[in-house]
């Protein structure tokens, strides 16, 4: 069964520009999560611009909501499995910071899983694996291949940095290319199933003017599927 994950913040913590505090508890728990009420767009860039900067100017503040003709998967009402936000790029963003500005559905909780903490789960057979086989990470069609390991050397350590939604076909975006022992081919099928295990979930009931911030290298997130009206906005920082 998920629990429940907390707040762990306080909006005073950005009026006294206490970026000790802020950042003590996000290195702490890996989020940061308060409710900052109603605000403008301009203002929670404001806020965000505490946690770092916009990972990619063109696209500072997007909003995630249910659209008839969904282009990916944040436009749907349905289930988002585990992932790190943009885990294909070579340098993905380092925050992810997500504002509620209205939410009338009472399902779709949002929830995090730990990987480093599911490493039990996992199995320590696989970390030769996580360290040194070699995956081909492809999106869409029409963007060429990404070669990685699903795990790599961050400034915090060694972090899984993994996608389980699918591609364009519903498939895994994962093709192995450079296996290093047999465990390497089951790899990614297994982490889908411990990843998206709901017991392993940390989950977070939606509540207009809630602000989260979490450690996109520590951290990876989803959404259970929902039905009704809800819109976040949704920050990208390095």
């Amino acid at each position: 069964m998920s629990t429940a994950l907390t707040p762990n913040g306080h909006r005073d913590l950005f009026h006294a520009h206490d970026l000790y505090g802020i950042f003590a508890t996000l290195f702490r728990d890996g989020y940061f999560l308060t409710n900052i009420g109603e605000t403008s767009d301009e203002s929670l860039q404001q806020i965000a611009r505490f946690f770092g900067t916009a990972w990619h100017e063109d696209a500072a503040v997007m909003t995630i909501e249910k659209k008839e003709d969904p282009r990916f998967v944040g436009h749907s009402d349905g289930l988002i499995e585990a992932h790190n936000e943009c885990a294909y790029a070579p340098h993905p963003p380092r925050l992810l910071a997500l504002y509620c500005v209205e939410n009338e559905a009472e399902n779709g909780a949002f929830f995090v899983v730990d990987p480093v903490a599911l490493m039990p789960a996992i199995g320590q057979h696989y970390l030769p694996s996580l360290r040194g086989a070699r995956y081909a990470c492809q999106v869409t069609q029409d963007v060429a291949p990404v070669e990685t390991t699903l795990m790599r050397k961050t400034a915090l350590g060694e972090r899984i940095v993994f996608s389980s939604i699918g591609g364009a076909a519903g498939a895994s975006i994962y093709s192995l290319t450079s296996p290093t022992d047999a465990h390497s081919a089951s790899l990614v099928p297994h982490l889908n199933a411990v990843l998206n295990d709901p017991a392993n979930r940390r989950t977070h009931r939606w509540q207009r003017g809630d602000f989260l911030v979490i450690d996109n290298l520590r951290l990876m997130h989803g959404r259970e599927a929902f039905s009704g009206h809800r819109v976040l906005r949704h920050l990208r920082l390095r």
